[in-house]
């Protein structure tokens, strides 16, 4: 428990410096913000980790989880090579219904359309050790509005195309816009995996772990906060579930 009270998981989308981005803002940062976020990571010894890692590996006040939902394609052209360069780790939620599409829930709120990864930019991503491929369910839907057993076939499924396309098991889940059905748990467990992430959480467990955004707004004292233990405590007490 004292563990997962002390998970630092940070919970990013698109990087880039395209025009058609900024209207994905707070969930698009610059190439800058993003070497300011890895700058940050390696000068005060963080150490970056994925859920393989956690599952098999000693646990340290350390450990930093860089998390990717939708995963646009222009992740490629930046983030993912600085990642490569810095010989750091990172988790990529996909949404299996989207594999080649677009980000169709963004659209129709009227923002810009990006592209996301390819079937077989998947595959290229998934050859390199330090990056882990997750499961951001198949249709992008808000989980604690569908009933159980269409959300056990939104786990179920994601979770299976992932494994046919990248041939390893898929033991991580990120709840789109981070709602967390009731029966969060069980279902979870039944489909198979191991970790879970959503945003707002009144109490962390493995299946119900909490993540903090990291924007462009931010800099270098407000993410000292946003890894420091003080700032979980703050947010166990202000999570609104």
């Amino acid at each position: 428990m004292i563990y997962w009270n002390n998970t630092k998981i940070i919970m990013l989308h698109h990087v880039s410096d395209l025009v058609e981005f900024k209207s994905l803002e707070p969930y698009s940062i610059s190439n800058s913000k993003f070497s300011e976020l890895l700058d940050y990571i390696e000068k005060n010894h963080f150490r970056t980790r994925n859920f393989y890692d956690i599952k098999n590996q000693k646990r340290s006040h350390k450990d930093v989880v860089i998390t990717f939902d939708d995963c646009s394609r222009e992740l490629l052209n930046f983030a993912i090579p600085e990642l490569i360069k810095r010989n750091m780790k990172a988790v990529f939620y996909i949404p299996t219904g989207f594999i080649n599409s677009f980000n169709e829930w963004d659209v129709i709120e009227g923002k810009d359309q990006v592209d996301f990864f390819s079937e077989q930019e998947i595959i290229e991503i998934s050859k390199y050790s330090n990056f882990e491929i997750g499961s951001h369910s198949v249709t992008h839907r808000k989980l604690n509005q569908l009933n159980d057993n269409d959300i056990l076939q939104e786990l179920i499924h994601s979770k299976k195309e992932l494994e046919r396309i990248t041939k390893k098991e898929v033991i991580s889940f990120a709840h789109p816009f981070g709602e967390m059905p009731s029966d969060n748990k069980n279902l979870l467990e039944k489909a198979g995996y191991l970790f879970a992430c959503g945003i707002y959480v009144k109490r962390q467990n493995k299946f119900a772990l909490r993540r903090f955004i990291f924007h462009n707004g931010d800099n270098t004292a407000s993410l000292k906060k946003k890894l420091s233990i003080n700032y979980q405590i703050y947010r166990a007490i202000r999570d609104r579930f």
